[in-house]
């Protein structure tokens, strides 16, 4: 008992330390200031305890307030990144006690939680105001809480409270209910484990009733969202589609889309979100422990394999644009199988067979006798059936020290890419638009990603409260606020508007007349692309800044191919210092229609160093990937594009605006 509880000393300091190293990681390379999308918007919800979005995530808002309002020094956006870097590290420490739970050794735990640790989706998650970091948390505490109502240590109640934490917070947490039913009910019955380890099975009949209700009390925390209520959400219909986040699920998740192009879907998540984050090699490992996991304890390995396997069957058929987020909870999965791999490949290298020392409470030995052997469950640490040789251990600790490659090598592959993510670009971004001269009473429209900054600074700093910013505002609400005599901008040109648009600073300010091109036109390109107008101001510009350039195409003749459209800003000395290519905006040129007209709004920029002058701005067509230039019709050999005009760069603040 003595060596027990010494062993559970150490897993808890060794567990802590690994939190500690997390944090010191995280912090280091925490996103200093405002984010965009979901960051900005929770660096402000939280501190003044709004609502956010669907589903509403009360128990983060609600931890997340009472973190913002410690004494911890910085604005409340750093405060709340601060928070998820907590939480990321909070649960790094947990998942090395999951693994001991499952019988890892201790390096090939800590190789476990370190590879999470350092893989990119989880540590980008773990140092911006976002919800995984917590969701995490909670996932590894149910997972732990699992293993230690099957050895006798914890309630299930626990476990119930946990899952209704986690579908308070984020409902990724359902994807594992189906595994940890399984598991329940193997453990209960006494399955699960080989016979010659094999365990009393745990009574579930007294502990169930307050299991569900310890779950239905974690959920209560959805009363939070008609409580803060904002004035839009009058009813409760309205209130329950916000918790249920029905509108995320109708827009996104399309099992139909899946069962057509499965293979394609699996193996393009695989290579993007999968491979990558543990490295093949880590993905290997988790294959193989997925095996032997199966191979001695079925009930660990449902819990942990089929929660995997659910978990990316969702992602696959939920067809969002971040979707690498939602493979969090696989990721941690993976780690846990990972360990279970390089334990294997520990015990064949150095011809070792596993038994554990049971850790369990003096107060269940009696209730839950081995059959013949030591359990290989609970929170034991690796014993051998053989007493090992000298040679033996000192094989098993160089093959655990070697598995601290993995995330040595992931640390480095992926710190200078969260270094690049985690810069202060978005808040410049935001300040710049704040700092705008902006008519009193304006109306800035933006999508989700660029409005909520903005938001930020003038809910949490107090920045231009006489401004109104609107997300989806449509054309007959901007119509009706020009008529009105306000000022109108958007973060982002919108050409679907068919209202005039000019760029006024970080803006783009929106006129009452349609939209059209000023110079009418006739050029000719080959495959029937005509030119039929366009606008081009002529400045002056400066370095940085955007030159607006509409075009206005009408189809001769139905393409056969689809070609990217390029714009070069051609320099005094003759050498490009401004590029844009792209698509059409508004259809592919495959799927134009003969005598259809479209509209093309590109900006490029003027690179830094830009030398003044008078700049010429040419303009062509190629096919893509093979690079080849639509020639102009009816022209000499060669010539492929077409120049429209010129524009004058001046230095440095100088430009008139």
């Amino acid at each position: 008992m003595i060596l027990q509880r010494l062993a559970l000393t150490q897993d808890t300091l060794v567990g802590a330390g690994l939190a500690l190293a997390a944090l010191a990681l995280y912090l280091a390379t925490l996103l200093p200031g405002i984010g965009n999308r979901d960051t900005a918007e929770f660096q402000w919800v939280v501190p003044t305890l709004g609502l956010a979005h669907s589903t509403g995530y009360p128990l983060y808002t609600l931890l997340g307030w009472l973190w913002s309002h410690l004494p911890l020094g910085g604005t409340p956006a750093w405060r709340m990144n601060m928070f998820s870097a907590v939480s990321a590290a909070l649960a790094i420490g947990v998942v090395f006690r999951v693994a001991r739970a499952l019988g890892q050794r201790p390096l090939v735990a800590i190789v476990a939680a370190a590879c999470l640790a350092t893989s990119l989706s989880f540590w980008s998650q773990a140092t911006i105001a976002e919800v995984y970091g917590l969701s995490t948390l909670l996932q590894a505490l149910l997972l732990l809480a699992l293993l230690r109502w099957r050895s006798g240590a914890w309630p299930l109640w626990v476990a119930g409270l946990l899952l209704g934490l986690g579908l308070a917070h984020h409902r990724s947490v359902v994807l594992m209910l189906p595994g940890a039913l399984l598991f329940v009910g193997l453990a209960a019955s006494g399955l699960g484990l080989a016979a010659e380890s094999r365990l009393q099975a745990p009574s579930l009949k007294p502990q169930v009733p307050y299991a569900i209700l310890a779950l239905l009390a974690g959920c209560l925390l959805y009363l939070y969202v008609p409580l803060r209520a904002p004035a839009w959400m009058r009813t409760w219909q309205q209130v329950g589609s916000h918790i249920a986040g029905s509108s995320l699920t109708a827009t996104w998740l399309d099992p139909a889309r899946l069962a057509s192009e499965w293979p394609a879907r699996l193996l393009d998540l695989a290579q993007r979100f999968v491979w990558p984050q543990l490295l093949p090699a880590g993905a290997l490992l988790a294959l193989l422990g997925a095996g032997s996991l199966l191979w001695r304890d079925r009930a660990s390995a449902a819990l942990i394999a089929l929660s995997y396997l659910v978990t990316v069957g969702f992602c696959a058929a939920y067809y969002v644009a971040d979707v690498e987020v939602f493979f969090i909870p696989a990721h941690l999965l993976a780690a846990l199988l990972l360990g279970e791999g390089a334990s294997l490949l520990v015990r064949l290298i150095t011809k070792q067979s596993p038994t554990t020392n049971d850790q369990r409470p003096t107060t269940n030995d009696q209730r839950r006798t081995p059959i013949n052997r030591p359990s290989t469950l609970g929170l034991a640490p690796r014993s051998f059936s053989l007493q090992p040789s000298a040679f033996s251990l000192q094989r098993s600790f160089l093959v655990s020290v070697a598995l601290l490659a993995l995330p040595v090598l992931l640390l480095s592959r992926n710190l200078p890419v969260i270094r690049t993510l985690n810069t202060l670009d978005d808040e410049n971004a935001a300040r710049g638009i704040m700092a705008q001269p902006l008519p009193p009473g304006a109306l800035v429209v933006g999508d989700w990603l660029s409005i909520e900054g903005p938001l930020y600074l003038q809910v949490v700093e107090g920045l231009r409260t006489d401004v109104q910013f609107g997300q989806d505002v449509n054309r007959p609400a901007i119509l009706q606020a020009l008529q009105a005599g306000r000022a109108v901008y958007l973060i982002e040109p919108d050409l679907a508007l068919g209202l005039a648009q000019w760029p006024e600073g970080r803006l783009w300010r929106v006129g009452s007349q349609p939209i059209a091109a000023v110079t009418p036109t006739d050029i000719r390109w080959e495959e029937g692309l005509g030119l039929a107008g366009y606008t081009l101001r002529a400045g002056p510009y400066q370095p940085g800044d955007i030159v607006p350039i509409m075009l206005e195409w009408q189809a001769l003749d139905a393409p056969g191919h689809d070609y990217t459209l390029f714009v070069h800003l051609i320099g005094p000395d003759g050498a490009i210092w401004g590029q844009c290519d792209a698509p059409p905006a508004q259809a592919s040129t495959s799927k134009w229609e003969r005598a259809g007209r479209y509209v093309d709004l590109l900006r490029p920029v003027l690179w830094p160093g830009a030398p003044p002058g008078r700049y010429h701005v040419n303009v062509g067509w190629y096919e893509y990937p093979a690079m080849r230039r639509l020639a102009l019709a009816g022209q000499p050999a060669g010539a492929d594009f077409v120049t429209l005009g010129d524009l004058v760069v001046v230095p440095g603040e100088q430009a008139l605006r």
